[in-house]
């Protein structure tokens, strides 16, 4: 059985400059064979389930959506190839970690989020042939979507896109 501490989660965020963790498929991967359960005949909701139990209060206290901005802005600096080996660890676990966490995002914050993959796709040929970042992709958009929709000052939240957007 592995013990995964909060500090060690923390790390995504704060990470050193030489040493990217957000971009060490090693710490994904952990992630990923933590959180996703061994029997992979399990079914999609029994998984949530079982996750749920123990991740969220985890989550709670890791601000998942600011270590995404992290790797999307991080993203960049990847080889295509090096891109392609992360992101179906990362999309694997976001999988997971994801709709766990997205309730307690801030529009703001999410708008961040969309922002990182608009600015992937202005750059070029980012997402193509990288089938898992364009899920990760969709995710973000849907969860944006749907804090826009629930929106209370849906004015407030135009003009802060509009200025990421064209930023």
């Amino acid at each position: 059985m592995r013990i995964i501490k909060v500090s060690n989660l923390f790390r995504l965020i704060y990470y050193d400059r030489l040493s990217n963790p957000i971009l060490d498929a090693r710490y994904w991967t952990l992630l990923a064979d933590i959180i996703s359960p061994i029997d992979p005949q399990v079914q999609e909701t029994a998984k949530l389930r079982l996750a749920k139990t123990w991740l969220t209060p985890l989550l709670n206290r890791v601000p998942i959506a600011h270590i995404v901005i992290a790797f999307l802005s991080s993203l960049t600096n990847l080889s295509s190839p090096d891109r392609l080996r992360l992101t179906p660890v990362v999309r694997r676990c976001l999988a997971v970690v994801w709709p766990l966490s997205v309730p307690k995002v801030t529009s703001d914050v999410l708008l961040e989020c969309f922002a990182g993959i608009m600015k992937i796709l202005k750059e070029g040929s980012g997402m193509i042939g990288d089938d898992s970042l364009v899920i990760i992709g969709e995710m973000i958009t849907a969860s944006f979507r749907s804090a826009f929709e629930n929106a209370s000052n849906k004015k407030k939240v135009r003009g802060a896109s509009a200025a990421i957007l064209f930023y």
